[in-house]
């Protein structure tokens, strides 16, 4: 910022000192709202993820009673197949942003409910799914640490 500092103070030597701080405040406030409009973006592209995933198991009840009763099981509920699901995990896998994510309890329940809702067919990629909870879990650990 010093540096930035200079540049203004060297690029507008013939202007008061008075209109340069108005200028230079303009500049801190413009990348203010850069960096928040940068940090809304990655997380609202992660929630949309998120989204997406959660409307892969929308069609299942929450209830636990019925979910593990033995007359109706979850696998019933299947609203896409497994290559779609796979096609849209595969395409989201690398465009989440792993540092942006704080509700990881959340990711991590709906994607292994996803692997429970599809694992009984051989062709889910469940490696995809695993690369997505073991980047959540390792991050929230490095922030961990950050913090202390």
């Amino acid at each position: 910022m010093k540096i930035r500092q200079f540049f203004v103070i060297c690029a507008f030597k013939k202007l008061p000192s008075e209109i340069i701080c108005k200028i230079w405040v303009y500049m801190l406030d413009s990348c203010v709202d850069s960096i928040r409009a940068v940090y809304f973006r990655k997380v609202e592209i992660n929630l949309h993820i998120l989204r997406i995933f959660i409307d892969l198991t929308a069609d299942i009840p929450s209830d636990p009673l019925y979910q593990y009763s033995q007359y109706c099981t979850i696998r019933s509920h299947k609203k896409y197949s497994c290559e779609h699901v796979n096609n849209i995990v595969k395409f989201h896998m690398n465009k989440i942003t792993f540092e942006y994510i704080w509700g990881n309890v959340v990711w991590s329940h709906f994607l292994f409910q996803l692997i429970h809702v599809y694992d009984d067919n051989i062709n889910l990629h469940i490696n995809n799914i695993f690369f997505i909870i073991n980047n959540i879990k390792s991050t929230r650990w490095h922030r961990r640490r950050l913090i202390k």
